[in-house]
């Protein structure tokens, strides 16, 4: 499907060179061992004809962890280019020059593997603190040998593995080496020396693709960046190793933006850009933009859509790990592609109606027009968005707005009647005579039972970026959320001095452990203070008490107090309207957080599976 949505060339992700000592995680599968397994030959040719059969070149990344595994996956103890007992207790084998040979010629027998069934090439991953860029970084590799010490002594290991490739797979066979220009660590891999090794290399290599920092660090030195940071965060370092090799370079890092792509290939600082989250958001992002439908793009939002696999030990591998590793807030069939595929077709086409204008009703709207349906989408409010019209206000969300837009774009498009400023109830319902019914009403904030939160110096949590002149200089957020974040950044940004208090142990613990990283740091970038295990008690016409788990009450003052305690389905609603429905014959349900609490990504889903379950 990505192949066939125009990409020039698409790499298979976290290939691990051999079972011994190399992967990451439990569920790795490998191209080294495949020789024994008829099924898996098979299954590795399938994937690349396919592929080349759209025209797509197809590559696969090859990767060892060295130090970054556990025995508790392999079997036994990790190897590294130093030996050391690591935090977690775990001891790390110095790699000696039997190992080293063992090791590359594991990556070149699994680089022949790849071409033998049928790729056109490899990425060779030397970044992210991985075993390669373990050697390279003078903060991992602290030999005193031939292997250490100089840029040179460091490069030597990375370079006999790219010999012994390039011996067993020939010129005619695309080895593109993965590097972190700039780990972002003091004491790590710098770009003056990242600059140097390159040019050391580039006979061996036919691209050379930039990223930055390490793995185990992701968001915090942008080996994948959060919705905080800037689009394009790679450029920079990809247009200074350009400035000084002679073959091409690639760059990544939040890339999605059609036009920001065009100008980097076309002011020369990047011959190549490459794309992880937005192709899982969107698999058709390139033709989308060579067909001139750039505003229909679903935009990666960057708010994760794997969850970091568990190096250490202390957090053993489960297999609820593999169940969240594919999901997306904006695709929901990603993960799901052959089950989609095979969900049978409409025996005709059908009266639909979807009540509620946010971003579940919005794609159950989109998809049932897609499906052959005559629908019509009805907003009580005078714009289509709910909650997430925020983004219009909130600048770390242009992305979320850019998805509001596309849905937009696509209702209109599909033939979507669309009526806003116009309110639903049972008698409505009745006079569409519909056939089904989508109901996506969305949710009430929660007012809990707490002295003064009905005040007015109380704002919701939404309320707090559409009423600025409600918001006094001194804000007590209310609510340690990712919502009651959020907002808390937005409003410090803005001027306002504020202080977040939340009952729980640390700040957003709904959010995914990425956006978690990411939020305390630009917490502190801003300035909002933050308190965690406080427990909101009554608020005042001049502030917050709040007391702690030891029972001590705290007194936080404030002009206005921010309520993101959440919030509550509007089920006396759904269940009117679920009564007419089904009092016409029309078959109902319910999606979003009008039924039960949940987030952008639930309800997107929701939405879609709805919509592909009227036949």
């Amino acid at each position: 499907q990505r192949a066939a949505g125009g990409l020039a060339s698409l790499t298979i992700d976290e290939v691990f060179v051999d079972h011994e000592c190399a992967p990451a995680h439990a569920f790795a599968c490998d191209i080294t061992t495949v020789d024994v397994s008829d099924e898996a030959k098979a299954g590795w040719k399938e994937l690349t004809d396919s592929v080349k059969d759209e025209g797509c070149a197809i590559l696969v990344e090859l990767n060892h962890a060295g130090d970054r595994t556990n025995s508790d996956i392999i079997g036994r103890h990790p190897i590294g280019p130093v030996g050391y007992d690591r935090s977690d207790g775990e001891t790390i084998i110095q790699m000696d020059e039997a190992m080293m040979s063992h090791v590359a010629d594991n990556f070149a027998h699994a680089a022949k593997q790849a071409k033998k069934y049928g790729f056109t090439g490899i990425l060779l991953h030397a970044g992210h603190g991985w075993l390669l860029s373990q050697f390279l970084s003078p903060l991992t590799n602290t030999r005193t040998d031939e292997y250490g010490g100089s840029l040179e002594n460091r490069a030597r290991f990375s370079k006999l593995v790219l010999e012994r490739i390039r011996e067993a797979v020939g010129d005619d066979f695309i080895i593109e080496f993965r590097i972190s220009a700039e780990e972002v660590v003091e004491g790590g891999l710098h770009l003056p020396e990242a600059v140097e090794y390159c040019k050391m290399i580039e006979h061996l290599v036919d691209i050379i693709h930039v990223t930055k920092g390490i793995y185990s660090l992701g968001v915090e030195t942008g080996a994948f960046t959060s919705y905080y940071a800037p689009h394009g965060s790679n450029v920079a370092l990809a247009a200074e190793i350009k400035k000084n090799v002679s073959i091409p370079v690639a760059v990544v890092g939040g890339l999605s933006d059609p036009q920001m792509c065009e100008d980097i290939i076309a002011s020369g600082k990047a011959d190549f850009v490459a794309m992880a989250r937005q192709i899982r958001a969107d698999p058709n992002w390139a033709n989308k933009v060579m067909s001139g439908l750039e505003d229909e793009i679903s935009p990666c939002l960057r708010c994760s859509c794997f969850v970091p696999f568990p190096l250490l030990k202390g957090q053993p591998f489960e297999e609820k790990y593999v169940e969240k590793v594919f999901r997306c807030t904006v695709n929901p069939c990603l993960g799901k592609e052959a089950l989609v595929r095979d969900m049978p077709e409409p025996s005709g086409s059908r009266n639909v109606l979807v009540i509620g204008g946010g971003v579940g009703g919005m794609y159950a709207a989109i998809t049932a027009a897609e499906r052959g349906h005559k629908v019509t989408l009805v907003e009580k409010e005078n714009e289509l968005g709910g909650i997430i019209n925020l983004a219009k206000v909130d600048h770390f969300k242009s992305d979320m707005e850019k998805f509001r837009q596309s849905l937009i774009t696509r209702l209109g498009r599909r033939g979507v009647e669309v009526l806003i400023g116009k309110e639903v109830d049972a008698d409505f319902v009745r006079s569409q005579h519909p056939e089904a019914v989508i109901c996506a009403v969305g949710s009430d904030p929660l007012i809990p039972p707490i002295p003064g939160i009905e005040g007015e110096n109380v704002v919701d949590v939404l309320d707090s970026f559409y009423a600025p002149d409600k918001i006094g200089k001194r804000v007590v957020v209310v609510g340690g959320g990712l919502s009651g974040c959020d907002t808390g950044i937005y409003l410090a940004t803005e001027g306002h001095d504020v202080t977040l208090i939340g009952s729980r142990d640390e700040i957003a613990m709904d959010a995914n452990i990425s956006t978690q990283r990411a939020l305390g740091p630009k917490m502190d970038e801003v300035g909002v203070k933050y308190h965690t295990g406080m427990r909101c008690e009554r608020i005042s016409d001049d502030g917050v008490y709040a007391r702690d788990k030891q029972g001590e009450e705290h007194f936080f003052p404030c002009d206005t107090v921010v309520n993101a305690l959440g919030r509550r389905p509007r089920t006396e609603l759904v269940a009117e309207l679920e009564e007419a429905a089904k009092g016409v014959g029309a078959s109902f349900v319910a999606i979003g957080d009008c039924v039960k609490k949940g987030d952008i990504t639930a309800s997107v889903s929701d939405g879609f599976l709805a919509a592909m379950s009227i036949l």
